[in-house]
């Protein structure tokens, strides 16, 4: 009898591992991107110095900022592969974080229904996919140029 329950324990416990094998393998949470996966950037972000009456503590809250919202799409691959490094590049936080962001960028890939998001604070604050991230000084740099300098220069 006790032989019997010993096998059966055992049977049930790697049930469990397949079954946490398995699902661990499905819900892939990778966050790293492929350059030549990815086809378009929609970047959706508010005016530097825009002061709003409170924090945005959601992505989405920066569309709320209509007519002072400004959006832009980058299908440059040169552009897009440097995005995707620095994204990449990044590594997760363990620091909390009050949330205000400025920045909503959707991150479209080839085969896939729903886009990537990535949203930024103005200068700090970095959250991929609903983790948040650390700051990283080129990629906000990057951002700087991309979405205030280029699109200034196109505005004028």
């Amino acid at each position: 009898m006790k032989t019997l329950l010993i096998h059966l324990r055992n049977k049930i416990l790697l049930c469990f591992l397949f079954t946490l094998t398995l699902f661990s393998t499905s819900c892939n949470t990778s966050k790293n991107l492929n350059c030549d996966d990815v086809q378009a950037l929609k970047f959706a972000f508010l005016p530097k110095g825009l002061n709003s009456a409170k924090a945005i503590s959601d992505c989405e809250g920066i569309l709320s900022y209509i007519p002072n919202v400004m959006d832009t799409i980058i299908t440059d691959q040169k552009t897009i592969c440097r995005f995707t490094k620095l994204v990449n590049d990044l590594a997760e936080s363990e620091n909390q974080v009050n949330e205000d962001y400025r920045i909503i960028c959707l991150i479209f890939i080839k085969d896939s229904k729903n886009p990537k998001r990535i949203c930024f604070g103005e200068g700090w604050l970095i959250n991929f996919e609903g983790v948040i991230m650390k700051d990283d000084a080129n990629l906000f740099n990057f951002l700087d140029t991309l979405l205030y300098n280029e699109i200034n220069v196109l505005n004028d």
